[in-house]
């Protein structure tokens, strides 16, 4: 199949290549060490600001790469990081990468089934977290048997951190070497670890620079609320970031407050941020003050008064980036390169050939034909497969084509445009969501007989979490008992896959062969 691979409007002189031997501690840290003074890292996750120079972090992590070898991590091994933005995550992730090891980034904001879940699926034979998390997983039974657990914020990790070498072994890792498995949302089953390679912190600078309208500028520092545990918060912002000699600011939120953002924008002198449309809907609302030199935004749709707004209080353009978690940042803007179309996705970035594909795969749909929006499998932004799940990835890369499972259309001028979503994804608050774990979780209720969770319109989330409940025979349907349900996930599961909207029905719609009709649902709800 032949598909039209031009790069719409982009400079001729952006560089899309991954370099030969590619490894993340050296691209994103030791390169720029040679300078003792050029600053990685706003530390305000532990009382008193702390800046870390990429010196300070590539010695430390270099000593925790050597404690890790100690506990027995090997090239391979797979590391689990339970940490909220801070240092100790950071040096956690470049210590691992450093030992040719697997970083297996967990949300904080997953209770502990949904954490004993990822460890056990992804073997990890060593786990970082707070000791505050570690009491809370003991007490919750996720601890598994074979996890050797380090607790920051103690002495032996402190001593790891700040004693011994500095230099850790040479280890065999290329471009093509696995670095990190982050794992989905869970949209049509248990979650799924996806793999990428250290190619993809590459596959990433020429995409960051564009939505970031040229990174860096003197005097860059860039913010997120994304949790580090995402796709969005450690590739697109942290690793990136570090790719490109940019300080980073991490910063431990329990919530999202808008006052307390734009008063950290104004004091730390923030001048990059990767906000989701959510939370520049929230920003709206509040009467502080700060100014901004780039926003990159996605993971939702973007109204186009948000952008206008933000263009006249933020003074930046939000450049909207679209992808997901197994092929992040593939298509986007550029605001001062080229003209926004509003309500566009962007163009295909450089090095990631995207087409909209037909039905059957087989060929490329005409400009402006709706189809299924995919990638090429082998752009190096694309995984390396879902882990030890072979039939899975099969199904997901099909005759080298990743589906993305968005469709959408391709407009003459090479814009891509987002219709609807193929599959039940719910996206809330630019949370990617599945419904299966959460249905899970309310289904073993006692109470339930069947349920069905999907996405409801919400102006001010994108969508919001609502669960089709039928109870069973005899159960009063009542506030109480959704607010129970609530509970529910809420001690289980993430705070964002608790459903606002509880409903009770008599049955569930299903097709002739006792599928749920999500769609009729969804209608129903409209």
């Amino acid at each position: 199949m032949t598909v039209s691979s031009e790069r719409v409007g982009w400079p001729a002189d952006v560089d899309a290549r991954v370099p030969a031997g590619y490894a993340i501690a050296h691209a994103a840290c030791d390169r720029w060490a040679a300078d003792p003074t050029r600053r990685a890292l706003l530390d305000l996750s532990a009382g008193a600001p702390r800046w870390w120079t990429f010196a300070d972090v590539r010695d430390a992590s270099g000593r925790l790469a050597n404690a890790l070898a100690a506990h027995g991590v090997r090239f391979g091994d797979r590391v689990a990081i339970a940490l909220p933005q801070s240092a100790d995550a950071a040096l956690a992730h470049l210590a691992v990468y450093r030992l040719g090891a697997v970083a297996v980034p967990i949300s904080l904001m997953h209770r502990e089934e949904a954490i004993a879940q990822r460890l056990s699926d992804s073997g990890a034979t060593v786990a970082i977290t707070t000791a505050e998390h570690w009491a809370a997983f003991v007490a919750g039974s996720a601890v598994a048997d074979g996890v050797t657990w380090l607790r920051t914020g103690t002495p032996e990790f402190t001593a790891m951190t700040t004693t011994g070498s500095v230099t850790t072994p040479a280890a065999p890792i290329a471009e093509e070497t696995p670095a990190v498995i982050v794992y989905t949302s869970g949209t049509t089953g248990t979650p799924k670890g996806v793999v990428h390679a250290h190619r993809v912190v590459a596959a990433h600078a020429a995409p960051i620079s564009l939505a970031h309208d040229g990174f860096p500028h003197a005097g860059d520092l860039l913010w997120s609320p994304a949790d580090w545990a995402w796709a969005g918060g450690l590739i697109d912002c942290l690793l990136s970031a570090w790719h490109a000699g940019v300080p980073i600011v991490a910063h431990r939120a329990r919530r999202f407050d808008p006052d307390e953002v734009l008063d950290l924008i104004a004091r730390h002198g923030i001048r990059n941020a990767f906000l989701p449309a959510t939370a520049l809907r929230l920003l709206r609302r509040s009467d502080k003050k700060a100014t901004l030199r780039t926003i990159m935004t996605g993971g939702e749709p973007v109204d186009e008064d948000i952008v206008a707004w933000a263009t006249a209080e933020l003074g930046a353009t939000p450049n909207v980036v679209f992808g997901q978690t197994e092929a992040s940042c593939v298509v986007g803007n550029s605001h001062s390169v080229l003209p926004q179309r509003p309500g566009a996705l962007g163009v295909a970035y450089p090095g990631a050939e995207v087409a909209v594909l037909d039905p059957d795969g087989t060929a490329e749909c005409a400009p402006d034909e709706l189809g299924e929006i995919a990638v090429r499998a082998d752009s190096p932004a694309v995984m390396l497969g879902y882990w030890r799940r072979e039939a899975d990835t099969a199904a997901k890369i099909v005759d080298g084509w990743l589906r993305t499972g968005d469709l959408g259309r391709r407009d003459a001028d090479g814009y891509f445009w987002f219709t609807a979503r193929a599959d039940d994804l719910i996206i809330s608050s630019g949370y990617r969501i599945g419904p299966v774990e959460i249905e899970s979780c309310l289904q073993q209720d006692p109470r339930v007989a069947e349920v069905a969770v999907v996405g409801r319109d919400d102006a001010e989330r994108g969508q919001v979490v609502c669960a089709l409940v039928v109870p069973k025979d005899g159960v009063e349907r009542s506030g109480a008992l959704a607010d129970e349900l609530r509970d529910r996930v809420r001690g289980r599961l993430a705070t964002y896959e608790v459903p606002r909207v509880v409903e009770f029905l008599d049955a569930l719609p299903r097709t002739t062969t006792g599928k749920v009709q999500r769609s009729a649902i969804r209608r129903a709800g409209e």
